[in-house]
């Protein structure tokens, strides 16, 4: 805060350091909003987040730390955590009046049907391979249904699911009940065979799966591109732009992966 005074509303961060002695230390970690002017904090105050506590610790010796966490509607936390590996060290300190709030919101939440790739807060109905995503079975609650897009919290997290393509073939009321389901997907994953179960928890897809096991795994494909799930090809997108088309045998099995370029390699798990 002081390194941004008389800069306006233009922040600058500075990295503060604070040598300590290794052992057993008992802290304070404190998280909150901070806002290069302060009269931003009188406008946002609605959307200003704050969370604070005590944790003891055993600090090793020559180890870097960082005060890590996060401040949002439905979770509040911080924590410290080793700089190099990320893992937490000692309690983790949260807003207990959120976290409550946090459970109220979520309660009456379906799962997530499949692994639903993202970008930011926004869910898309490309479930484009290469992106980062949600696993299957994670409980999403909705918020609220917008002109196409829906408004869900993800485990606490706000998040945007965007009905961006198939709105011709679909209404977004139908996309979303594919998308999130009564039953908890996790306990089919954990019955199939266990190359199958690394394959989708890798977002990937071994040949000789199943129809259901690639839609765990890869998501429902596009409707414009697939309107139909008994077509005998299916057509995914990449992340990266390129396109591929999952080949199914007369059995309803994985029989094979077209593609341009090198997608095979982002949607099929190697070395199985």
């Amino acid at each position: 805060m002081r390194a941004s005074r008389g800069r306006g509303a233009q922040m600058r961060f500075v990295k503060v350091e604070r040598p300590v002695q290794s052992g057993k230390h008992r802290l304070r970690l404190i998280g909150q909003n901070a806002y290069a002017a302060p009269i931003e904090s009188l406008f946002r105050s609605s959307s200003s987040y704050r969370v604070e506590g005590e944790l003891e610790v055993d600090l090793r010796p020559n180890a870097l730390y960082r005060v890590n966490g996060v401040l949002q509607e439905f979770r509040q936390e911080v924590w410290l955590e080793e700089a190099d590996s990320g893992v937490r060290v000692g309690a983790l300190i949260m807003n207990e009046a959120v976290d409550q709030a946090r459970k109220k919101a979520m309660e009456g939440a379906a799962y997530s049907c499949c692994n639903l790739r993202y970008e930011g807060d926004w869910i898309s109905d490309t479930n484009a391979a290469g992106l980062p995503f949600i696993p299957a079975g994670t409980p999403i609650a909705i918020r609220e249904f917008a002109r196409n897009r829906i408004h869900v919290l993800v485990d606490g997290y706000p998040m945007t699911i965007g009905h961006d393509y198939g709105r011709k073939q679909e209404t977004k009321e139908q996309f979303i009940a594919k998308l999130l389901i009564k039953a908890d997907p996790g306990e089919s994953i954990n019955a199939f065979p266990p190359a199958t179960q690394k394959a989708i928890r890798a977002g990937k897809v071994l040949r000789g799966m199943s129809k259901d096991q690639v839609i765990i795994s890869l998501g429902y494909p596009r409707t414009d591109m697939t309107p139909v799930l008994e077509a005998p090809t299916w057509k995914y997108s990449t992340a990266d732009g390129y396109e591929y088309e999952v080949v199914w045998s007369e059995d309803g099995h994985l029989a094979d992966i077209r593609s341009e370029g090198a997608a095979v390699l982002s949607v099929v798990l190697q070395g199985n």
